[in-house]
């Protein structure tokens, strides 16, 4: 059996209208609330009898334990970038479809991933409780993006405390993962608070014998059985920072490239500091930007641009970086784009590290889209 996903289709499949292949439900004055249904952007299962095995293109993920008591858990991301900056997030639910299991009523939590993971080509066979042999970019029980990604806890590092939990019988259908972390956990990710690793769903224990579940993944032939994020929300004005464009292409570290930033979006304090990790060790790069999202894959890099037109280089003296990590302020006073133009409060750019890798190649990090206020 052989299901693939490439890159864009994990990156980009869900961005159409608001929520990038979400629908808006409800929608009225200014203020009312607005309701908006996404689709998981990347998932994956951890199958915690070996580092080598995952199910990124599977048609299931799996959390519990096992007949002979080993843990799977499965990893949930979705695309937030389409809630406008400044809104307050009203409530948030995690919708996953049960369709096989041998368990009644277990306890089941999402806890908010701390690290960033991959959802590579790797495929199970059969009922696909197993898992099949890891491809590159997957995460694994020990690896977040295989073969040389290490989770810094194998497993998934996770935030302690749950977001959310729900207790899935043994009645086929819908449950819904409940709980305030959930929307606090989507209001950092718009905010630009923290940035949006997804969730690890987890049994409440870590031992355990016969609780396994197993559930439709992003790709189940059957759309309403597929995990699904709701999200209330009141639109507001104001800044925030959200990546998209991810998980990046892997360099030579065995990673994918993220950008992150620190400081303020706020125009008047002029603070703005981008940052990127997981570059190469010692291999130097530099920030572009443009006020315009795209998707291009140049003939001459590994790497995709994920910007649009009219694209500018921070490239002068101090504001190249060198890997494993860097950062740079940036000036908002003049942006090098044709022509230099200056960040104004409400405007919106969308930023990426282009870096040389091993081989004298190119590539590139994740997007991170920043809406100043």
């Amino acid at each position: 059996m052989t299901r693939t996903r490439s890159f864009l289709s994990a990156s980009f499949r869900a961005r159409a209208s608001i929520g990038f292949l979400g629908s808006i439900l409800a929608a009225s004055a200014s203020h009312a609330q607005v309701s908006v249904v996404l689709e998981a952007e990347i998932d994956n299962t951890l199958y915690a009898q070996s580092g080598d095995l995952s199910n990124g293109a599977g048609y299931f993920l799996f959390i519990g334990h096992t007949a002979q008591s080993i843990s799977r858990r499965a990893l949930l991301r979705f695309d937030v970038s389409g809630i406008p900056a400044g809104s307050t997030i009203a409530a948030a639910e995690l919708t996953v479809n049960m369709n096989q299991t041998m368990a009644g009523d277990e306890l089941f939590h999402a806890h908010r991933a701390l690290e960033s993971w991959g959802e590579g080509a790797s495929a199970a066979g059969g009922p696909e409780g197993q898992g099949g042999p890891a491809q590159s970019g997957d995460a694994t029980w020990t690896h977040r993006q295989f073969p040389a990604c290490t989770w810094t806890t194998p497993g998934g590092t996770l935030a302690p405390t749950p977001s959310g939990s729900v207790v899935i019988g043994n009645i086929t259908g819908s449950y819904s993962f409940t709980g305030a972390g959930l929307a606090a956990d989507v209001q950092s990710w718009i905010d630009g608070a923290a940035p949006n690793h997804g969730w690890v769903l987890a049994h409440e224990s870590t031992t355990g014998n016969r609780t396994a579940k197993r559930l439709g993944s992003r790709t189940y032939p059957g759309v309403p059985d597929r995990p699904s994020l709701t999200v209330t929300y009141v639109a507001g004005a104001g800044g925030g920072a959200v990546n998209y464009c991810g998980p990046a292409v892997l360099n030579s570290s065995g990673c994918a490239a993220t950008t992150w930033w620190s400081g303020s979006y706020t125009v008047a304090d002029d603070d703005f500091t981008i940052t990127a990790n997981d570059l190469p060790a010692g291999q130097f790069g530099y920030f572009i930007a443009s006020q315009n999202q795209g998707v291009v894959m140049p003939p001459s890099s590994s790497g995709v641009v994920c910007l649009g037109a009219n694209i500018g280089r921070f490239d002068e003296p101090g504001q190249v970086v060198t890997g494993p990590s860097g950062a740079v302020t940036l000036g908002l006073g003049a942006f090098p784009t044709n022509p230099i133009v200056p960040v104004v409060p409400g405007d919106t750019w969308n930023f990426q590290c282009w870096y040389r890798d091993a081989g004298n190649t190119s590539n590139f990090s994740d997007g991170l889209q920043v809406t100043f206020d």
